[in-house]
């Protein structure tokens, strides 16, 4: 029976890739045994091109991210070669679009380091990088490469800045400090004339890369969670955020005005960070929940978003990595690749997204032009105001070039490395100019470190202007001070034997006589009365093993030995040492007038074997101190030697 009332319409979507489905990959076709990261930054933690695969990993003691083959499925194993020259967590990766073998990468550490990768993959660790970028003031969050301009590269940070780089030349084009919070996402438009982002504060912002100013500002989602945002292709921007009530949404906008979106919708009440992907070529863009294993895509060639389909899954995922159109299979009519790291595994799975067809030829409705390898403009040209479309190509010539294996480039990061072969940063560190302690050292070490000093002071200008005038000082005084390879080396040798002398001085020389004085005063000394010869005898033969082994001088270890030989009755000679608070230049005094000549010691008989004792240990324990200061001594030595020889090196280099 037919009711009468309002009739909902039905909308039928006729585009042609509503039948899109993903599919789900064996596991021994996938990458296990990787220790995924499990950092909550809001970001992918995985980068993807048609060479290489890239994975943030878990770990403490600095930042490492594994560069693996993407043709090498299967287990991978725990001690692969990583790249780890990160001090703090690495936040983001991004490949360079126009070169398969460089990749950028931002830490926690403030610096963003540019990577060359060798082509047979990495063999080992690699600590060092090719170009680092330092300019932030706090961790660097989020990077992106320019979609037609070479080598240049846009950062944002916890600084609340945003800085254009060139690579290139490893200097910032512009530092862009618009906004009042933490930026959530970047992204470019399509010829990489303008960027837009979105803040904690809850603003889109589109903002002109060259002059830093801001030309649409608008209230984006309620919620203050992150949000993210993609800059289309028709001058639209298509956001994923959060509302009041803490549901996720999606929203389009014109670009031309941010007052109010032109779509709006709830997407579900989960509280995973949707990370939108996006395909300029069908304009498609995929949302992938942080944490569920849903993929909801969706067509964006309208003003308004259309949902097609989903792909649905048990496991979760923690980010994706989105293969560009160049490394995706034509023959199974894949649209997209993504490679999906698993939350709970130590897994990454590729998962193709395959728009049906009946007929195996290929299908050119399916496959528009896509981006190609090759860049449309230069960093230089594209500063100076000059912007131009990616280039494309066929998806048919793509395939011919892919067959005769031309594919790959060789960009101008990796040209110029060759020939500079060094690490370039933005503003080194200057050294600071430390005074060491150069107290009891000889005078003339002490003033060819303090010229030496001097002259550094001058290699340093102070100014731009004052250049020329202090590299003409230094030469005459390199020329002055320095003047051949000779004098360093008989400066060397009269250090080495001033160093000798110092020891032999302090340690044989100056303690022997006053050895040997001592061993004389306790032969000259007579014997205790008879009551005590027993005792004396074990005393006598106490001090001659001291004797014997005069060499080396353990005092501790003899000290000891003669405190468990007198076990009487009487005060021992052990805690009589053990009490003495005399000094050895007091008990040398008490005991150098009975040492004379003249045997005079017998008419002082207070004079005792245990005060001889005592003065012969202090004795020890100052030829002791005395050592230990020689060993100071060569230690301040060395490293002035060690100072000297910085310094002829960096002005050898000039």
């Amino acid at each position: 029976m037919y009711h009468s009332g309002l009739q909902m319409p039905l909308k039928i979507t006729t585009n042609k890739f509503r039948h899109v489905f993903g599919q789900s990959t064996r596991k021994d076709s996938c990458f296990e045994n990787i220790h995924i990261t499990k950092n909550a930054h809001d970001s992918n933690f995985a980068a993807v091109n048609p060479k290489f695969m890239a994975v943030v990993l878990d770990g403490v003691g600095g930042g490492a991210f594994l560069v693996h083959s993407i043709n090498q499925l299967g287990r991978v194993d725990v001690n692969a070669p990583k790249i780890c020259g990160h001090t703090g967590p690495v936040n983001d990766l991004k490949w360079n679009p126009f070169d398969d073998h460089v990749i950028a990468s931002a830490s926690d550490d403030m610096t963003i380091k540019v990577w060359e990768i060798p082509e047979i993959g990495l063999c080992t660790n690699m600590t060092r990088c090719v170009f680092e970028l330092r300019g932030h003031a706090r961790k660097v969050t989020y990077i992106e490469w320019h979609p037609s301009a070479e080598n240049v590269l846009l950062s944002c940070a916890f600084d609340y800045r945003c800085i254009v780089w060139d690579v290139g030349l490893s200097q910032p084009l512009n530092v862009i400090s618009c906004h009042s919070n933490t930026v959530f996402s970047i992204s470019w438009n399509y010829n990489g004339s303008l960027f837009a982002t979105s803040c904690k504060d809850r603003k889109l912002r589109v903002i002109n890369p060259r002059s830093g100013a801001v030309l649409q500002e608008g209230f984006s989602h309620h919620g203050m969670k992150s949000c993210k945002v993609v800059f289309l292709k028709n001058n639209r921007i298509f956001s994923t955020g959060f509302s009041n009530t803490g549901s996720r949404e999606i929203a389009m906008w014109n670009a031309a005005d941010l007052s109010k979106p032109t779509y709006r919708d709830t997407v579900d009440q989960s509280c995973g960070v949707l990370l939108p992907y996006y395909d300029p070529d069908i304009n498609l863009i995929y949302i992938a929940g942080k944490g569920d294993g849903n993929i909801r895509y969706y067509d964006v060639s309208g003003t308004a978003p259309v949902f097609l389909n989903q792909y649905m899954s048990s496991d979760p995922q923690r980010g994706l990595g989105q293969m560009p159109k160049r490394g995706i299979n034509f023959s199974r009519f894949e649209v997209a690749r993504f490679y999906k790291l698993h939350t709970a595994k130590r897994l990454i799975e590729p998962l193709p997204m395959i728009v049906p067809r009946r007929t195996g030829e290929f299908c050119e409705d399916v496959y528009p032009p896509t981006l190609d390898i090759n860049p449309a403009l230069s960093s230089t040209e594209w500063s100076s105001g000059i912007d131009k479309d990616p280039v494309t190509i066929s998806v048919k010539e793509l395939i011919e070039k892919r067959r005769s294996g031309s594919v790959s480039r060789v960009g101008v990061l990796r040209t110029f490395t060759k020939s500079l072969q060094r690490t370039q940063v933005v503003r080194p560190v200057q050294k600071l100019q430390v005074e060491p302690n150069v107290k009891n050292v000889p005078s003339s070490l002490y003033n060819i470190h303090k010229l030496c000093t001097d002259t550094g002071k001058v290699m340093i200008p102070s100014s731009s202007q004052q250049k020329s005038e202090h590299t003409h000082q230094f030469s005459q005084l390199k020329s002055n001070v320095f003047p051949s390879k000779e004098y360093a080396a008989q400066e060397h040798t009269n250090s080495a034997n001033l160093r000798e002398n110092l020891h032999n001085e302090s340690a044989e020389e100056y303690m022997r006589p006053r050895h040997q004085s001592l061993h004389g005063q306790l032969s000259s000394i007579r014997l205790q009365p008879s009551s005590q010869s027993s005792k004396t005898q074990q005393l006598s033969a106490s001090v001659g093993n001291v004797r014997a082994a005069d060499g080396d001088h353990h005092a501790p270890f003899r000290r000891d030995h003669i405190m468990r030989s007198s076990k009487t009755g009487q005060s021992g000679i052990g805690q009589t040492i053990k009490d003495s608070k005399s000094t050895p230049a007091a008990v040398i005094a008490q005991v150098a007038p009975h040492a004379s000549g003249n045997n005079n010691s017998s008419q002082n008989p207070s004079l005792s074997n245990e005060q001889l004792h005592i003065a012969y240990f202090k004795q020890c324990e100052e030829l002791k101190a005395l050592r230990q200061e020689c060993k100071l001594k060569d230690k301040k030595i060395a490293a002035l030697e060690n100072e000297l020889f910085l310094f002829r090196s960096n002005a050898s280099n000039l």
